[in-house]
């Protein structure tokens, strides 16, 4: 076999294997046929390649391919907006970093750097939301301007407001705590607007607390404020303060009387001879002045039962009488309490007018009474 140069070799000849071609092995000429270089690169590939994906066009060995099944599952996505899909990349993704509408702000941007700084002496703080709410929050400085929290409403919208209508609140603070498992409202604090076209002229609202009562989990009005109204307390018929500065008792009919707190004070609406002011000492209610006048202008009239507060302060008989008429007197009456009988000139007739078993009033005279706590006594009696 005759041994060729490369340059021999015609460019793009095919080789029939049997051809001697010049090489070194291991530092000696050898002479090797081309069946035997072709066996040699063969084997040389063959090792290198050893356990490397094979070429293939549509990737069907992918399975093949000794990774996790999400790395290749990214190697099959379709396109850029799947894989990143895939990877659950947001909008910001495909954004580039600017300050223009449309980029994402880099961290030394102007717009955040010192925009939330841990000390200043002026902090502005505005937070808006989609259903017309603006808070202003301005902490208090140097100068002599007062600190302000202030809401703004609208109807409509932040782009375009409408005017608020009648009974929109301006202001609503709720509070609520965690006990848990969930957080429970345990009072409220709202501000409505009350004219019935709220405008520039016409601007007042109403301001109602509500909280939850001992052993519930539900708030309830507490008090509120109306400038046209006062203070009301527990549901907007009860003034307390009316508008005019007027304090307003409460009233309780003789039969209800609350239970007695040292120096409270209620309105009596059905005390005997009129309503009148009763006030607390620590066991009882006592009138809180001598009102309470009871005419009687009948001779039936004359006999009746006497029990303190439903029976007037001061009963007055003018009515002349054909027989004797006693006034039964109700026994435990507090304390210092006092009536008084008076019998006119006018009514005559010689018989008696007995109150209870203290004292018989002719015409013209009169008598009063004060009890111990347990019975009437007879302090003192007098003519006209």
């Amino acid at each position: 076999m005759a041994q060729k140069k490369w340059s021999e070799f015609a460019a793009g000849s095919a080789l029939t294997g049997t051809e001697g071609i010049p090489g070194i092995s291991a530092g000696v000429n050898q002479r090797w046929t081309a069946a035997q270089i072709a066996t040699y690169v063969a084997g040389t590939m063959a090792t290198a390649l050893a356990g490397k994906q094979p070429l293939d066009d549509d990737l069907t060995a992918i399975a093949a391919v000794t990774t996790t099944p999400f790395g290749r599952g990214m190697l099959t996505m379709a396109d850029d907006a799947a894989s990143r899909t895939a990877l659950g990349l947001g909008g910001a993704a495909t954004l580039n970093v600017g300050t223009a509408a449309g980029t994402v702000a880099a961290g030394d941007d102007a717009r955040i750097t010192g925009a939330l700084p841990t000390e200043a002496t002026t902090i502005k703080l505005s937070l808006a939301t989609a259903s017309g709410f603006l808070i202003d929050r301005i902490p208090s400085t140097n100068s002599s301007a007062a600190q302000m929290f202030g809401t703004r409403i609208a109807r409509g919208t932040l782009s375009a407001p409408t005017a608020a209508l009648n009974g929109d609140h301006v202001f609503v603070q709720r509070s609520q705590f965690y006990d848990g498992a969930a957080y429970n409202l345990s009072s409220r604090w709202r501000q409505i607007l009350k004219p019935a076209t709220p405008s520039a002229t016409d601007a007042g609202s109403i301001q109602i607390f509500e909280t939850c009562a001992a052993g519930s989990a539900s708030i309830s009005e507490l008090y509120r404020w109306d400038y046209d109204v006062g203070l009301s307390m527990y549901g907007a018929a009860n003034v307390v303060i009316d508008n005019n500065r007027i304090f307003r008792n409460r009233g309780y009919v003789t039969t209800s009387l609350p239970t007695p707190v040292v120096g409270g004070t209620i309105y009596g609406s059905n005390l005997g001879g009129g309503p009148g002011l009763l006030f607390a000492t620590a066991t009882a209610w006592l009138h809180a002045s001598d009102g309470g006048y009871l005419g009687i202008a009948t001779d039936a009239g004359a006999t009746f039962t006497f029990t303190y507060l439903s029976g007037a302060k001061t009963t007055h008989l003018t009515a002349p009488i054909t027989a004797n008429r006693t006034v039964t007197l109700t026994a435990g009456a507090p304390a210092g309490a006092r009536a008084r009988f008076t019998r006119a000139v006018a009514s005559t007739g010689a018989f008696n007018w007995a109150i209870g078993a203290l004292k018989n009033l002719a015409a013209g005279t009169w008598c009063e009474i004060e009890s111990d706590g347990t019975n009437w006594q007879l302090i003192q009696y007098s003519t006209l």
